[in-house]
């Protein structure tokens, strides 16, 4: 334990038959575990590797123990095996974290750090394979990090539902849907379909984008009816009183909700009414339903 390793060191290989134990140690250079096996725990608690640390394919049978550590270069960890838990909770990636065709059963993550050129693999890992396995990390640690693949957005997103996460369930697949619509060609009708999803309602997930539209549906109607002079107070019909903004934005307002006021469109500006309250009901549908897929798991 504390150990300091000043040159490449290699346990490739190399079978521990009892718990191997790196606790605190430093690895100034490389360090090379590919098909290590592991037979009971091993414990790299605040290990710190300052060059790349190499895992390919090695075989954990106990608990693999990683939190704290510090990976400053890669961490490959490809096609390992995870019989037990694997920790890596507060850990720090600056580069590569590399989990491709990995095995695993569950693996936490909470509050690890991801670096801002840190990139995280997953492909063809358990977390697409195997519908028990448990990935336990935020959205938010990893999103800048994650190596974009549908398979991989797919399944996180149903992992984040498993364990009930699930905002970053709905945060993953708003970034999953924006990165295939930027996959799209121009040429294909259902680039305008995601375009307009986006910028509606997220996607199905962002109510609050649905709401500002609304908003700003009622404040332009409203400015409208007050530059054109489009509506008049019912009590006193021959009035040349102009309404305020505010009575403008107020009529909007109920416009959209379909209540009545002491106000009515004068001449052609009738027909203002009839697309606002089209407009208005299609957007509140539209707010109620993706409100709805939010609030009812």
């Amino acid at each position: 334990m504390g150990s300091i390793f000043d040159q490449d060191v290699s346990f490739c290989r190399v079978t521990f038959n009892g718990p191997a134990l790196f606790a605190g140690s430093i690895f100034t250079n490389d360090s090379h575990f590919e098909t290590a096996n592991f037979l009971e725990d091993c414990d790299f608690l605040g290990a710190n590797f300052s060059q790349n640390g190499f895992f390919n394919e090695a075989n954990f049978q106990g608990f693999a123990y990683f939190p704290n550590a510090y990976f400053k270069n890669s961490a490959d960890f490809e096609s390992a095996i995870f019989a037990g838990n694997a920790t890596f909770h507060d850990t720090i990636f600056i580069g590569r974290f590399v989990l491709d065709r990995t095995r695993f059963i569950s693996m936490q993550l909470e509050d690890a750090w991801f670096g801002p050129e840190s990139s995280l693999r997953l492909d063809d890992s358990d977390l697409i394979r195997s519908s028990s396995s448990s990935f336990w990390v935020s959205w938010d640690a990893i999103k800048k990090s994650l190596a974009p693949s549908g398979p991989v957005y797919l399944s996180l997103i149903r992992n984040f539902k498993n364990l009930e996460q699930f905002g970053d369930a709905d945060n993953c697949y708003y970034q999953y849907r924006k990165w295939r619509q930027d996959q799209t060609s121009w040429s294909e009708w259902s680039k305008y379909t995601d375009i307009l999803a986006h910028w509606s309602c997220g996607y199905g997930v962002k109510p609050g984008f649905v709401l500002l539209w609304l908003i700003f549906l009622m404040a332009s109607f409203g400015f409208l009816f007050y530059e054109l002079d489009g509506i008049k107070f019912e009590s006193v019909p021959h009035s040349d009183e102009k309404a305020s903004l505010e009575d403008a934005c107020y009529y909007s307002l109920m416009v959209l909700v379909g209540a009545s006021v002491d106000l009515k469109p004068t001449g052609r500006y009738r027909y203002l009414i009839a697309v606002e309250r089209i407009s208005g009901w299609l957007l509140l549908a539209l707010f109620i339903i993706t409100l709805a897929h939010i609030m009812i798991r």
